[in-house]
This record gives structure tokens, sequence and C-alpha cells, in this order.
């Protein structure tokens, strides 16, 4: 029996002490034990377990040995106490193991985007309040989520200048950005918190709809935005101060608007369906696809992506075949 097994009441989320570090190196280095037996006999998450050896891991040359790697509680103890003195506020996913795990799932596996994570959180029953930027700073930290690279994201968010001049009516309630689009009659404002807002030529506001996300959309002199309902993305078209569904299950982000058409994505199993809009009806081109593009009027298809190298096989679309141009792709620009 280890020397931990005491009794004592386990305390959740409290920091390795520098004895269990200790019995972390005799345990890894000499007895050989695996992280998930390591972390069964200190009564710790394997996560942590695993994120304590990388800090304290280092290089081991003999010159009657073959060079390995083995953990060093001195050198894991010297980078802890250095942490220590920048540390900063709380951060909030840092606390909650369940939380990451339910977030790596749902961005790395079910491919939503930070944004649809955060305002969903709460249908899973996470009480917890964080926005999609504090998702994804923290992925670009690398020190919360290890099976998410930054950069890797299925679909990338690019976050306005917050500096450039936006036309918002002063009446219009304060929030800390807003996404506009002007028509030849109203103004259409969607805020961060996913309000979206009208305003005619007498400044008179209407709120139209929240859970409203990602951006307005214009195609053929209408307006588009994706919203959430049932837990789902859906399409809308914004007509005469009100939204009517256009498509449901739509792959949030995804929505470009090229070649006179509309294009956007809608989630299937673990892959995605490519569907266009002529403004009347929605019509099917390609199943069983991860990310689409359009450059110079031609369609580029990202198919059979790999989620262990996040790489895929890229095709130029053509209506009968498509054709192959390169294998283990990652992105396009």
């Amino acid at each position: 029996m280890c020397l931990l097994n005491y009794y004592k009441k386990n305390e959740k989320y409290k920091h390795l002490t520098y004895a269990e570090k200790t019995m972390i190196e005799t345990w890894y280095n000499s007895d050989k034990k695996s992280k998930k037996e390591i972390a069964t006999l200190l009564h710790k998450s394997e996560r942590t377990i695993r994120r304590e050896i990388n800090r304290g891991l280092v290089t081991i040359k003999n010159y009657d040995c073959p060079e390995g790697k083995e953990y060093s509680v001195r050198v894991a103890q010297d980078k802890y106490e250095y942490g220590m003195t920048s540390k900063g506020p709380a951060l909030k996913l840092d606390s909650d193991i369940k939380l990451v795990e339910h977030i790596e799932k749902e961005i790395k596996s079910n491919k939503k985007s930070p944004e649809v994570v955060a305002v969903q959180l709460k249908n899973y029953g996470f009480d917890i309040k964080i926005s999609g930027k504090t998702i994804r700073n923290s992925i670009k930290s690398g020190l919360i989520f290890e099976n998410i690279e930054d950069g890797k994201i299925i679909y990338k968010k690019e976050y306005n200048n917050k500096n450039k001049e936006k036309r918002v009516s002063k009446m219009v309630p304060a929030e800390k950005s807003l996404n506009t689009c002007l028509t030849s009659s109203n103004m259409y404002c969607l805020t961060s918190d996913g309000i979206l807002y009208s305003i005619d030529n007498n400044l008179k506001i209407n709120k139209l709809a929240d859970k409203i996300y990602d951006d307005i959309y214009k195609y053929n002199s209408e307006h588009y935005v994706i919203g959430m309902k049932d837990n789902q993305n859906n399409l809308y078209k914004i007509k005469n101060d009100n939204i009517e569904e256009v498509d449901s299950n739509i792959a949030s982000s995804s929505i470009k608007v090229a070649n006179d058409n509309l294009f956007y994505l809608k989630a299937k199993d673990k892959n995605y369906d490519l569907y266009r809009y002529d403004g009347q009806k929605s019509i099917l081109l390609r199943e069983k696809i991860n990310k689409f593009y359009i450059i110079d009027k031609n369609i580029y298809l990202l198919k059979d992506y790999n989620e262990e190298d996040l790489t895929g096989s890229l095709y130029l679309y053509n209506e009968k075949e498509d054709k192959l141009l390169i294998n283990k792709v990652t992105d396009l620009k």
C-alpha cells in the first residue's frame, strides 16, 4: 500500500504537493508505472498527472545507456514556482476538468466553433458563462486544452478591428461590439450577445430576435443570419422586420456568398453536406465533406479529414465527378 492511502478526505482541484511529486518521480522513473496507475494512487485525474510529468520531463544522457526521458521533481517544481510569480486571476476553465473535456469533444469530434460551444454550455448542465474568445485564447495558450492545437479549429474566427468606425445609432443598447448592415430603409445590428435589432430612418429600434450568432450575410438584396433553435443552428432570412427559417442544422461560420449563390454546410454525423441556396430553394451539391473554399469562382472541397494529423484531401468540385488535387492538406487560403 502506498504512503498516500491514509484516511483523509480527498480535496478536489488542489495542487500537487512536493511530497506527491517526489512519489511521481519514483513511480514513473524507477517503478515504470503508467500515468493512469499514478493517478489512481494519488487520487488525481490522469490529466493532472500527465501535465505534471510533461512539466518536469528532462532528457537523460549517459555514455553507457541509450538516451531517454525522465521526470525531475526539481525541474517541475522550479517551473511551478516560476509560474506562480506571474499568476493572475483564476481561469474559469482551469478548475473544471469535465468542462474542459466537454469543450474538447464538442470542438474536435462534433466540429463546433468555440462560439457555439460557449452558448450551448448551459444546455449540457454547466452553470458557467464564458465567451468563445475565452475558449480560443485558452486553446492558443496551450495550457488547458491538450488535444486541440491552435490554428487547427475547423472554423476560424476573424475578429473585426475594434477601432473601425461603424454607423450605429446612439440609441442602440451599449454592447461590446456590433455587426451592422445597411439597407435602403433599415439598418440591421447584431450585438455580441446575439441580439438582432433593426433601426429605421426615424431611428425606431425593433428587436427582431435573440440567439443570433456569426454574422449578417447579404445575398440578392436580402439579408441572412444564423440563429440557434432547439440546440442547433438554423439559417434565417430577414424579411419585413421578421426572420423566416430557410434551413436547419447549419454549421456555424460556414456561409459563403459567391457566384450569385449562397453556399453553406449542414452537419451530418461527423461530416458535412454542401448546399447551394438560390433564393428560393436549397440544393444539395456534395455529401460527406469537411470544409469548402470558393476561390476565383471555383469550389474546392476538403474531404477525408483525419483528426490525428489534422489533414485531408483537397478536391476541385465538379457536378459529375470531383477532381483530386492534393493529399494531406491542412488549410487553404
